[in-house]
């Protein structure tokens, strides 16, 4: 049987915005190539089951709509779940067309003339809008943004972790997303966390790996060095499979021990040596979050 994946296409690196999930080499201004992703792709199913695609960036609202409508048909031939990530600063006629659903990432450390442009366009839409912002982005003024987002035409809201991950990160994350837990009263949409903590399943945790794509037509691993991310590139899919294996291997001797194992929210793994104060899956969050249910 074949293990599962997700795949998250980065078709560029540069952005039209200092705020973006992935900011690896910013300066690269190299497109994936369409004909390497489909031989990229064509190889990942050959060997994994895709569950799903993730369209990210950079910002990929600056790529053609010619390319968009191409990256995404071909998308479509390897999973039946895209996901498509934009700011959502400039609108993309190719991927409104493509997307009944779009993730809007936001900043609300910048009440600027972005951000206003950002929410200008999710109100403008008949789109499904799913915002995601970094939990340090979430930490001030959280009545403020709950009541700008009650305002807005968004489906749900999810904090996401601070890509700076260590054990303090983790905690803090925890506190953000507990500090909203305490206000789900207040907000006329979903809180994604709050989802996410109640559907704690093997069937659907995080702990799928996650294989990125490149614009320079690469296979890659997010890596941690000094606890900052990092892109390890492969050239080829048996390399690739050699380092997942001793990936399973590390997470296997970490968490074998633990009682959140393959139930929690793990997002990422790499080697971890805090045993006692939480890890990538927010152990701890859930079983405060499990306490406070009952």
């Amino acid at each position: 049987m074949k293990n599962q994946i997700k795949v998250i296409i980065l078709p560029l690196y540069y952005s039209n915005s200092k705020y973006n999930i992935y900011e690896y080499n910013k300066t690269n201004k190299n497109h994936l190539e369409i004909v390497k992703a489909d031989e990229l792709l064509s190889d990942l199913s050959n060997n994994f089951n895709i569950s799903q695609i993730d369209i990210i960036g950079g910002e990929i609202s600056l790529l053609s709509d010619f390319y968009f409508d191409m990256l995404y048909n071909l998308c479509k031939i390897y999973s039946k779940k895209i996901n498509v990530y934009t700011n959502f600063i400039k609108v993309n006629k190719s991927i409104i067309n493509n997307c009944t659903s779009l993730n809007v990432i936001c900043n609300f450390n910048e009440f600027n003339t972005d951000i206003e442009q950002v929410f200008h366009n999710i109100n403008a839409t008949d789109k499904t809008i799913n915002l995601k912002s970094l939990d340090i982005s979430c930490i001030k003024n959280p009545d403020k943004i709950i009541g700008i987002l009650n305002n807005t035409n968004i489906k749900s809201f999810e904090i996401i972790p601070s890509r700076f991950i260590n054990f303090k990160s983790y905690e803090f994350f925890e506190n953000v997303v507990k500090i909203y837990l305490d206000k789900v009263k207040l907000m006329k949409f979903a809180f994604q966390n709050k989802l996410q903590l109640d559907n704690v399943l093997p069937i659907d945790n995080y702990n799928t790996e996650k294989i990125f794509i490149t614009p320079d037509g690469k296979y890659a691993l997010q890596q941690f060095i000094d606890n900052k991310p990092d892109l390890l590139e492969f050239d080829n899919i048996l390399n690739l499979k050699e380092e997942l294996d001793k990936m399973e291997k590390i997470s296997t001797v970490y968490c074998k021990k633990c009682n959140s194992k393959l139930v929690c929210m793990s997002n990422y793994f790499f080697d971890m040596s805090y045993d006692n104060v939480s890890c990538c899956g927010f152990k701890n969050l859930i079983e405060q979050y499990k306490q406070r249910s009952k």
